[in-house]
């Protein structure tokens, strides 16, 4: 990628606290292994990384330690899964784990637990200090950079929206330096260096992203040009989808110094996946509905729309429409414009379940998201996470759910898009829609 000059000159900005995924509940010790075959000579699963406040790392095991046995039985020569699987057992029952350090073989006892934990894991394609300095920082951001900050001192910077700054216990080679930045949450920033000119931020601005792309080949470089700031996104991509941005290169001008700052800020959360739709969009009754439905989103709904109906009181009016198009499988469609006092987006939303029986909610939704996937075709992209541009989209009390919105680049359009979900309705019932939001924000 080159690095043009409007793509790094970018305004001073902040960015949401958890970005991302949840984490997920396990039980074990909290170890991440990798097999080394070379290093002892022979096949071992090494010890490369831990769950904060785990089993495993108050144990005292390190990382670069070799699985020697696994309560008396040999785990040299096996996979990282003969290994786990050795580990694994109930919660609260002990396992003994004897390790080679260097010239010399230890013995640790844990005791197995519930912990929360994420499900990826990224390592450099270079082995290079820069390549897993930054590898390290963006395993341990859905932990909150719980195994990389240094909380034993701090700095509070700016006045009013202040920020506390923590240094990392993981340096970066050829930047300035590496902070944690607590205030809403906590992010990594990584300030690459201080510039007199734009065209020295370009130049470095170049070779930084070069020498990422170098450790991180299948990662995504998106310029993102906006009215008050530009940036490069920074995120991963396969075959099926791509994750949300989990990095972000931007420049600003700071007046006090005088002087251009280059930065690079890795966001907390595990990043959420975007999967592609691999089929096209067939030709059926229900396809062609959501289409129309989706067409018709600019309009308004104007083309749905039937009766309009009033409810609500004199202090808090609300209207909503008969739609005059019927969606095959659902009960009911209608177009709800809000209320008359407060302007808000209107939706178009299809009931497809209503009913005491959450189960049954919940397996009519396991059954409408692949429909629905089918029906929008190729054109669409789908996640089951919760970017936080949506957070006022979904309801807070929402239970399953898929968003679906059109591909544009590696991102989303927030106009229009369509949510599925199970929410609990009045009367104790729990209801499955499929709702076409006006705006997403």
């Amino acid at each position: 990628m080159v690095m043009r000059k409007q793509l790094v000159l970018f305004l001073f900005c902040f960015f949401g606290t958890a970005l991302f995924g949840q984490l997920t509940t396990l039980v074990g010790i909290g170890v991440r292994l990798q097999v080394d075959s070379t290093t002892l000579g022979y096949k071992a699963a090494k010890v490369i990384s831990f769950i904060p406040g785990g089993p495993a790392e108050k144990s005292g095991l390190k990382t670069g330690d070799f699985v020697m046995k696994v309560d008396g039985k040999s785990a040299v020569k096996l996979t990282v899964d003969e290994v786990v699987a050795l580990i694994k057992g109930p919660e609260g029952t002990t396992v003994k784990i004897e390790v080679k350090r260097g010239a010399e073989n230890k013995l640790f006892s844990m005791q197995r637990k519930s912990m929360q934990a994420s499900n990826v894991y990224f390592s450099s394609a270079v082995n290079s200090d820069f390549g897993n300095s930054i590898a390290k920082l963006i395993n341990d951001a859905p932990y909150e950079f719980k195994n990389t900050i240094d909380s034993s001192t701090f700095e509070t910077e700016g006045t009013g929206f202040t920020r506390d700054l923590y240094p990392s216990k993981v340096q970066v080679p050829g930047v300035k330096y590496v902070k944690m930045e607590k205030s809403f949450g906590t992010s990594c920033r990584i300030r690459i260096g201080s510039y007199a000119t734009m065209d020295e931020v370009n130049k470095t601005g170049e070779k930084f992203v070069a020498e990422l792309q170098q450790c991180f080949p299948k990662f995504y470089f998106l310029p993102v040009i906006g009215e008050e700031s530009n940036k490069v996104q920074i995120g991963n991509q396969s075959e099926s989808g791509y994750t949300g941005a989990m990095m972000e290169l931007y420049s600003y001008f700071d007046k006090t110094a005088r002087v251009y700052q280059l930065d690079m800020r890795i966001e907390n959360g595990t990043p959420g996946a975007f999967y592609k739709i691999k089929t096209p969009k067939p030709d059926t009754d229900f396809s062609n509905a959501v289409h129309k439905i989706y067409n018709d989103v600019p309009n308004k709904f104007t083309n749905l729309k039937g009766t309009e109906h009033e409810e609500g009181d004199f202090f808090n009016p609300a209207y909503w429409y008969d739609s005059n198009m019927e969606v095959p499988g659902a009960g009911r469609s209608y177009i709800y414009g809000g209320s008359a006092m407060i302007s808000s987006p209107q939706r178009f939303i299809s009931l497809f379940y209503n009913g005491p029986d959450e189960e049954k909610a919940n397996e009519a939704f396991a059954t409408m998201a692949d429909v629905v996937r089918d029906a929008f075709g190729d054109q669409f992209v789908f996640t089951f996470n919760r970017p936080a541009e949506l957070m006022q989209v979904i309801p807070d009390n929402v239970g399953k759910f898929v968003i679906f919105a059109k591909r544009k680049e590696r991102g989303y359009e927030k106009l229009p898009i369509a949510v599925l979900m199970v929410t609990p309705s009045e009367g104790g019932n729990y209801s499955l829609s499929l709702v076409f939001y006006e705006t997403a924000l």
